[in-house]
């Protein structure tokens, strides 16, 4: 006799549950867990204990130059602060033959009375928070260049701008800092990104934007009279909306390993109704190694989050397996809290003993400099 398919359904559970003990209660009550959100993209990190990363922070002392820092937010405007006031804004790049390549030679002509723009602040700022630990990035952006004829290009000298992004695991995002103007943008007092201040400015709503700056303000805005009057309409040109119009394309650069590596590096470009994609850069420059995406997080993918997993182990259900996951560039090791005990370290996968009543877990990853990523948290309510 054929058996009622939810009869039969009732018998296999009975048979799973035979011999145990089944708790009255076992749920997750809290839940605040990493997110892994990977690009396709292959993006070229730079070893962060690098000697030349070492060289440049002990021989500049940036642990000093950030130390007054309170909060990881704190620490990075002071990092650009220094970056920004290391030089004047200039372009005697030019007249070198050879153009510094990284912080470090780049700080030492600097130091010899070179100035630089945008390019060289940028990625000064970059290595510099590589040194100490925290994942930096390049992007280029560009107003919009859409109505202007291809033989007209060689009159729009300053048509771009070079910008740093830095991963916040106090935001648990990239956010820009811009260390030629010494400058971030912030909305309801949450640090923006690239992207978001581009949405700003298309959807008509900048002005809702703050524009940050520290104290080191650059001589153009400062003392504009040390320019010629050509430089002087451009960057007045450059400034007039905060800058917030060079938002219109974004790229980022697909690498940090400027020291390692002299390989030319690719861009991502963002690209949708407003910004198609441009084969031509000003001036006259065929794009190569270039890609295009209409995916958000193809460009904005997160770093250093620990994505906890949990799954019933034994026959009580009173102990959960915990698998611990992370992609965190110059990861050392994982750190697991249990209730109110201390911070221990901790392999990627644990047996976690519940108690009566309510248990917390907490994870989070430390990468090689000692930087910790996020914490991510789950609370459970066990009852037998």
């Amino acid at each position: 006799m054929n058996m009622n398919p939810f009869e039969e359904l009732r018998c296999r559970f009975k048979k799973v549950i035979e011999g145990k003990s089944i708790p009255t209660e076992l749920q997750i009550i809290q839940y605040r867990n990493g997110k892994n959100i990977r690009t396709p993209y292959s993006f070229r990190y730079e070893d962060i204990q690098h000697p030349k990363l070492k060289e440049l922070r002990e021989k500049y002392r940036l642990e000093e130059v950030v130390r007054k820092g309170k909060t990881e937010m704190e620490k990075f405007i002071l990092l650009r602060d220094w970056v920004c006031s290391r030089w004047n804004h200039g372009w005697d790049d030019i007249k070198m033959g050879s153009p510094p390549k990284d912080a470090l030679s780049i700080l030492r002509e600097a130091k010899r009375g070179k100035q630089f723009h945008c390019v060289f602040y940028s990625k000064v700022l970059v290595q510099c928070a590589i040194s100490l630990g925290y994942q930096a990035r390049r992007l280029i952006i560009r107003k919009d260049i859409s109505h202007i004829p291809l033989r007209n290009f060689y009159k729009e000298v300053n048509t771009g701008h070079h910008i740093a992004e830095i991963w916040s695991n106090e935001y648990n995002k990239w956010i820009v800092m811009d260390p030629d103007l010494n400058a971030h943008y912030e909305k309801d007092g949450i640090p923006l990104n690239a992207y978001e201040i581009r949405q700003a400015w298309l959807e008509g709503w900048w002005k809702e934007i703050k524009f940050v700056q520290g104290e080191s303000l650059p001589a153009f805005l400062t003392n504009p009279s040390m320019y010629h009057e050509k430089a002087r309409k451009e960057l007045e040109v450059f400034t007039r909306y905060n800058s917030m119009d060079y938002y219109h394309h974004i790229s980022v650069e697909l690498g940090n390993n400027y020291f390692s590596s002299d390989e030319n590096i690719p861009r991502l470009w963002w690209v949708d109704k407003f910004t198609p994609p441009h084969l031509i850069d000003p001036p006259w420059v065929p794009l190569r190694d270039s890609y295009w995406t209409t995916n958000i997080f193809d460009m904005y993918w997160t770093l250093n989050q620990t994505i906890i997993g949990l799954e019933c182990f034994g026959d009580n259900y009173s102990t959960l397996k915990v698998n611990l996951e992370t992609f965190t560039p110059g990861f050392s090791k994982f750190l697991v809290k249990i209730d109110d005990n201390d911070w221990q370290e901790s392999r990627d996968s644990l047996l976690w003993p519940l108690r009566e009543g309510q248990n917390t877990i907490q994870a989070r990853a430390v990468n090689k400099l000692g930087v910790a990523g996020a914490i991510s948290e789950i609370i459970i309510k066990y009852k037998k």
